[in-house]
C-alpha cells in the first residue's frame, strides 16, 4: 500500500516538474503553488518524510523568488528542482 501511494505522489510530482519546465518559473501562480503544497501534505500524511521536506523547501524557494526576483532565490528554486528530480530518479517503489 505504501509503495503504491509513494508511486502516485511521485507521478504527480513528475507532472508538476514537467509543467514548470514547459511554462517557466515566472509563470507559476498561487494555484500552482497550492498543488505542490497539497502534494507535500499528502506526502507528510503518508509518512514520506524526505519527499515532504523536499517539497516544503521547494515551495519556500518559489515563494521567496516570487517576493524578490533575485539571482540567489532563482538558484534556490533550481537547486530544489534538481533535488526533487534526483529523488524521483532514485525512489524505490
Amino acid at each position: 500500500m505504501f509503495m503504491i501511494l509513494e508511486e502516485i505522489v511521485i507521478k504527480e510530482l513528475e507532472i508538476i516538474l514537467s509543467d514548470i519546465v514547459f511554462s517557466g518559473i515566472d509563470n507559476i501562480d498561487s494555484s500552482f503553488v497550492e498543488k505542490i503544497e497539497l502534494l507535500e501534505k499528502k506526502a507528510m500524511e503518508n509518512k514520506i518524510t524526505n519527499l515532504s521536506n523536499l517539497l516544503n523547501d521547494f515551495v519556500s524557494s518559489i515563494k521567496d523568488y516570487k517576493l524578490e526576483d533575485s539571482r540567489e532565490n532563482l538558484q534556490r528554486v533550481f537547486i530544489n528542482v534538481s533535488k526533487l528530480d534526483f529523488y524521483i530518479k532514485n525512489a524505490s517503489y
